[in-house]
Formats: C-alpha cells, structure tokens, sequence
C-alpha cells in the first residue's frame, strides 16, 4: 500500500537531517577554534599549565642536573612521563625519548613568538599572558589547547601546553605522556566532556521531539479509540491528519467503528420492531385466555394454567427486550443534567422492594451527571437482580458517594456470586450464568446490558466483581457535576 509519507521515509529523513546539522554546527565550532578537541582536552591542558606554572619555580631555583628528579616527581604522582622543549624542539629536560615526527614538528615556536617581559606569579594570570592561547605567526597556527596527538604502535597520547624556560628568556613547552590518559590524575573533571554528551543530546531531542511526539500522541488517541470500542462506545471518531500509515491506521478505525455501530444498531432496531411487533398477538392471547378462563372446566384448570405461566413469560420477555431496545437506541443527543441522587435511588428501592432489604449510606447533596429515567431503570435493574437472586442471604448495600470528579454508586448483596470466568460477560444480552442462576428465578437475561447501556448513555461505566467471601458488587461511576460542566460544554462546541 502507498502512502504518501510513509514512516520509514519520515525516520530516515529526521536522522538525516539530524546528522546534517549536528556536522554544520561541529563545523561551525571547528572553524572559529572551538572544536570537540578543545572542548574536551581543555581541562586537560588547563591542569598542564598549572604544573607547568609550579615546575617552572622550582627549575628557577634547582641546578639543572636536578630537574629530572622534578619531573619524575610530578609525572610518577599524576601517572604521566613530562619533559621540557625549547622553542627549537630541543629536549631541556626529560628522560630520553624519541619523538614522532607530528609531534616534534608541534613542539617548533614560530619566529616572534610574543613573550612577555615579566612572567605571573601566580597560574591564575597564565590565561591573561599575551599570545597564551594565539601563536602569532598564522602560517603555523597551534590549537588553542595546545598540542594534542594521539599515535598508534603503541598507542600514546601527547599533550603540549605553554611554559617558559628557566632563563626567562624564551618561551618553551612541558610535554606530557600517557598511554591512557584517561586514567591518569590530569583528569579529574569530565565537565566537558559530560557538556559535550549533554549538547549532543539535547540538540538531537529538539530535532527527534516533534516527530515522536506527533507519532505517540497519535498511537495514544488511536490506542483510546479502541479501548471505547471495546467498551461498547462506538460513535467516537479519530481526527487525525496525517498521511502516513497511522492516519490511514485511523481512517480504517472510523471506518471499522462506523460499521460496528451501524450494525449493532440495525441489530438493536430489529430487536425492538420484533418485540414491538409480538406485543399485540400477546395481548390478544392474554384476552383470548382469559375469556377463557371465565369458560375453563376442572379438567381444563392445570393446562389453562400452564398456558398462562408461558403467556407471562413470553410477555416479560417482550417487556425485556423494548426496555434494552430503547435503552440502547436512545437519542446521541440526549440532555444529560445535574440530578440529585438521593431521590433518584430511594424512588428505584420504593419501586422495587422492601426498604427493610436495602441499607443506604449516602453522602449528603450528592449530585450527578445523567438523564433521571435512564438512571431509574439501571438502578431499578440492578435492584431487582439482587433481590431476586440475594434476597435470602441478606440486607443489600447501597453506598453513594463522591471521588474526586465522579460519583460512584455501589450495590453489594450477599448471594452466591457468580463463576469467576463469567464476570466478563455479564451485560451481555442474554447471558446467564448457569448453574448458579437458572431461569427458575424468571429472568431472561437482559438486565444487565439494560443497566450497561443506561449508564452508557449517561457517560458512566458499570464495574461487576464478586465478592470476598460471597456476595456480587456493582459499581457505577458517573460523572460529578463540578466537572461534568466544562465537558458539557466541550462537547457541545465540537
């Protein structure tokens, strides 16, 4: 399938342009002598300097047979080998070495080298000596760090810094050597080079930062689109605009969504015109019967009976099947308001049993965001199955009150429960557990989803787990009306 930005094209051009610009901005650096070398070897020939500064004393005021012993000194304490040069690359004190041609070539001073009359006193002015970090003659230019090499065969690194000689008279360099110079006492800070990891990464992350945000922003609304489908929400659609394969991935989601819900609903209206449609023949057969009835000998008594049992049933089931009807096929548009609840849930236990089996526990001025009749007959429902099925085994809990920005609704009752592995079907039209509640109890398994889909169309959800040792509990959440108002409001301007 051709997209017209394909993601792979999107990944490899932002590496490409990452790569690019990081080169220019390097160059940029290299070009105005700032380059990774003197960022990370700066601290490296800062802390040279400063030996250079404290040898420097003491070859002034030592005999020169000494100043090897100096050397060593400082070299065995920093776990380097240090030697002084001239300004012709002559060795003034060191042990014997023989040097690479790139870096004995670094070691010759141009002519006119500037050196100033009066050496500091202190490292701390080193940085402010003339010609320190410029060499004059630009025909041979020194970086301004210094000198750094790195050969192979073995592997050394040569780090050169500026130092005066003991005569005072010309300018010289301390030379230091390792094999590893990372392991050795002039590295004590990784401040620059901790800089340099730092730039790197956060100048990748404002170039990357767009184009994976724009990618998991995307993959959370599609991942939320989906999780409401699977909850049953299937009138939620993507806007995204993108022209890759997430926006076709999103394209291919409406549609699926679209289609589901078409479905379900012609499947819903089926349902409600077939149960519309029975309602009258029952109604005449409930007349016809009980006419018949009037008319019944003794020997006819027992199958009247029967006849009438079925007749009931039938005409639950017709009753059943118009509420889930008109439940699930209820206006998009429908007016959701603030309602107290309070009344709402003690008009449902007036209506549905004793008040001797049910125990309140409400918070007061409880309110809520939904539609009164929807939320009528979802407690009602949830009412009526408790009673049916717990009433024996004791008081049914009503708990209501507020969680932050919902208000959560809580029935418990003490029956048996149901199988653990038929939790997540409950709500389903039809289903019924069995064997622990057959239709000996005279329901037809459409309470549930009646109780599901009124909460549904109020913007709530319907938890059902069992309880600890027995019982069955269900939640109801909806939301609180302080903040239901901003997503009323939210919704009608979409």
């Amino acid at each position: 399938m051709n997209f017209r930005f394909p993601l792979y094209t999107q990944i490899i051009s932002m590496f490409v342009v990452n790569i690019v610009l990081l080169t220019l901005v390097g160059s940029m650096f290299v070009g105005n002598h700032m380059g990774w070398k003197t960022i990370l070897y700066a601290p490296i020939t800062e802390r040279l300097r400063v030996i250079g500064f404290v040898i420097h004393q003491q070859m002034r005021i030592l005999p020169s047979n000494q100043w090897n012993n100096v050397l060593n000194e400082f070299g065995n304490y920093y776990g380097i080998k240090l030697f002084v040069f001239d300004s012709h690359g002559k060795k003034i004190a060191g042990d014997p070495i023989v040097l690479p041609s790139k870096v004995s070539s670094q070691l010759i001073l141009p002519p006119g080298f500037p050196f100033p009359s009066n050496f500091p006193k202190n490292p701390a002015e080193l940085s402010k000596m003339p010609g320190f970090l410029s060499f004059g003659n630009r025909s041979r230019p020194r970086p301004p760090f210094g000198i750094f090499v790195q050969t192979t065969s073995p592997t050394r690194f040569w780090v050169g810094t500026f130092m005066p000689m003991p005569s005072m008279r010309e300018p010289g360099t301390l030379l230091a050597v390792s094999s590893n110079l990372w392991q050795t006492r002039l590295v004590e800070n990784y401040g620059n080079f901790l800089l340099v990891i730092t730039s790197i990464f956060c100048f990748s992350f404002v170039i990357w930062w767009p184009f994976v945000h724009g990618i998991t922003n995307s993959l959370g609304k599609l991942t939320q689109a989906t999780e409401q489908i699977a909850a049953g929400k299937l009138d939620n659609q993507i806007i995204m605009r993108r022209n890759d394969e997430i926006g076709r991935l999103a394209v291919a989601i409406n549609r699926m969504s679209n289609r589901l819900n078409n479905y379900l609903s012609g499947q819903k209206r089926f349902l409600g015109d077939i149960a519309h449609e029975l309602s009258s023949p029952v109604a005449r057969l409930k007349v016809a019967l009980a006419i018949l009835d009037t008319r019944k000998t003794p020997e006819q008594t027992t199958t009247i009976d029967d006849i009438q049992e079925d007749l009931e049933q039938m005409s639950h089931l017709i009753n059943e099947l118009l509420a889930y009807s008109k439940a699930s096929l209820a206006d998009k548009r429908i007016e959701l308001t603030f309602l107290d609840l309070e009344p709402i849930l003690k008009a449902s236990i007036a209506r549905t049993c004793s008040n001797d089996l049910v125990e309140l526990i409400i918070q007061p001025n409880l309110r809520c965001l939904g539609d009164r009749l929807l939320l009528d007959r979802a407690f009602g429902n949830i009412l009526r199955n408790a009673v049916r099925y717990a009433a024996d085994g004791g008081p049914i809990e009503i708990k209501a009150f507020r969680l932050g920005k919902e208000t959560i609704i809580i029935f418990t009752d003490n029956g048996p429960g149901v199988p653990p592995e038929a939790i997540e079907l409950l709500g389903q039209p039809f289903y019924r557990p069995e064997p622990s509640r057959s239709r000996n109890f005279g329901g037809v398994g459409l309470g549930l989803a009646i109780v599901k889909t009124c909460i549904g169309a109020c913007n709530g959800t319907v938890t059902i787990r069992n309880c600890r040792p027995k019982g069955l509990q269900v939640e109801v959440r909806l939301a609180h009306s302080e903040n239901a108002n901003v997503e009323l409001i939210a919704k009608e301007n979409h």
